[in-house]
């Protein structure tokens, strides 16, 4: 699930914040829906966070801001799709945007087909299981077949298998 990393807390430390639903607004530090009542008007908002599809992971950046920077640069059409590492600034402000996800255990949803890599078994719908965040790969998680967790590393590639793995990138990181 994409996320913002925002400073938060004393001490003030990199948090990341979920971005749920379609369209989100940052106010005062904090994510708020955009649809919420009372609305918001878009010109206190300064950035809007809006996801294009519902199915997919693709997110835009809508600003009136001409002071924003996205990266360094200037929004000059205040318009601009968002990438993994982000850095989005207004001048007393700087979050960064993420795709990164992390594991957790779900229901195998039924428009999908598969095999686990690790046990190369199909994966029943409604079973347990989990998407791989690094190659996307589902694997079975349930107490019968625990392929997600029977190594440290997931079956196809090197992402971490502890469903509290935390994230890889922080903002610290730089």
């Amino acid at each position: 699930m994409a996320h913002i990393w925002l400073l938060d807390g004393d001490p003030r430390e990199w948090t990341p914040m979920p971005l749920v639903g379609d369209a989100l607004t940052l106010v005062n530090g904090t994510l708020r829906p955009v649809d919420e009542t009372p609305p918001i008007p878009f010109a206190q908002t300064r950035l809007v966070i809006r996801r294009l599809a519902e199915a997919t992971h693709t997110w835009a950046l809508l600003t009136t801001s001409r002071a924003l920077r996205l990266n360094g640069d200037p929004v000059p059409l205040g318009v601009a799709l968002l990438d993994d590492r982000d850095e989005i600034r207004l001048p007393d402000l700087t979050v960064w945007f993420s795709t990164e996800a992390q594991a957790h255990v779900e229901p195998f949803p039924e428009s999908t087909r598969g095999f686990c890599p690790r046990c190369k078994q199909p994966i029943e719908v409604a079973t347990p299981a989990v998407r791989c965040p690094g190659c996307a790969l589902w694997h079975h998680a349930s107490d019968e077949l625990p392929c997600w967790s029977y190594a440290s590393t997931c079956a196809a590639c090197s992402k971490d298998t502890a469903l509290d793995a935390g994230y890889r990138w922080t903002p610290e990181d730089l």
